[in-house]
């Protein structure tokens, strides 16, 4: 017994019309009607009075009324022996460190899932190490991965997918400046001030502005150059080191970690931009979903609505 053909009984129940339901469906008129023959075999039951209008027997009034139920139930036995499966409620999922609430976003949006639809559930944290997301997915290890800001194009044209997380903490980026740099006696700055400065200074001393790969990507996307923290230069510079005059670009949720604000040879300066916040993505491969990733993205398409 085929139990889609339940399924679609419900739906020729509702519009008592083979065509229209199969035109819904998806399927031809015959293959429909074909269907609900070999159920009505199946049950030893007339479920169909084939009139015009259609109408439903006794029997088929009454298997209506109670194949809701019975369907809801079949799917729960189903979920329930798949996720008996070593690995069903396990997401994987790959992240960058880097120094951005972009995390802090999406593993408290990930960790609201977990609490609402599971008593017991792992996400398993994999520290990217791949130069793209789609290099990170196309192995099939991992269900989805994060990324902070505008996804890189070549992911994109590769065919991953990117939605954004709820912001769940403020993420304004900030400049982690020396305390006696001139930078220090403001209180902001914007992009056009940091233009003039690691431009043509005019006799000034230019400045030089170093973060990770997120913020970089943003921050160049406004003419302004931006190293990442792997470049070579600064493998022998310390972030804590007093005699260093590198400005760093850093997410202000992360500035609050002791090992910043404790820091008295640096002060924080705001970018008083708009798009000068980190976002958090969701990559994944449209036809790599398992059902524990499709839980994710419907309850991500749920807190949007909400």
């Amino acid at each position: 017994m085929n139990i889609d053909y339940f399924r679609e009984f419900l739906h020729v129940a509702q519009t008592l019309n083979i065509s229209e339901s199969a035109r819904q469906l998806h399927l031809s008129q015959p293959t429909l009607s074909n269907h609900m023959v070999v159920l009505e075999k199946d049950l030893g039951v007339n479920l169909l009075v084939r009139s015009t209008p259609l109408a439903l027997t006794s029997a088929g009034r009454e298997l209506a009324k109670e194949a809701t139920a019975f369907l809801e139930s079949y799917d729960n036995l189903v979920e329930a022996v798949q996720q008996a499966q070593e690995g069903y409620n396990e997401l994987r999922i790959a992240y960058d460190y880097d120094m951005s609430a972009c995390h802090q976003n999406a593993f408290g949006f990930l960790g609201k899932f977990v609490r609402t639809y599971y008593t017991k559930g792992s996400i398993n944290r994999i520290p990217g190490e791949y130069p793209t997301a789609h290099e990170a997915l196309a192995t099939g290890e991992l269900d989805c991965i994060v990324q902070a800001y505008a996804p890189k194009e070549s992911d994109v044209e590769a065919g991953v997918v990117f939605e954004r997380l709820p912001r769940l903490v403020s993420n304004r980026m900030v400049l982690w400046a020396p305390k006696d740099h001139p930078l220090a006696s403001r209180s902001s700055v914007t992009w056009d001030d940091l233009q003039k400065m690691t431009g043509d200074t005019q006799g000034e001393k230019k400045i030089h502005l170093f973060t990770d790969e997120g913020f970089a990507r943003i921050v160049e996307s406004h003419g302004i150059p931006c190293a990442p923290m792997e470049d070579r230069y600064t493998h022998s510079l310390s972030m804590f080191d007093p005699r260093s005059d590198v400005i760093f670009i850093i997410d202000e949720t992360f500035s609050k970690y002791p090992i910043f604000f404790t820091n008295s040879d640096r002060v924080f300066i705001e970018i008083d931009e708009e798009d000068a916040r980190d976002e958090a993505y969701l990559g994944y491969l449209p036809d790599n979903i398992r059902p524990i990733l499709q839980k994710v993205l419907d309850f991500l398409h749920e807190s949007q609505e909400s």
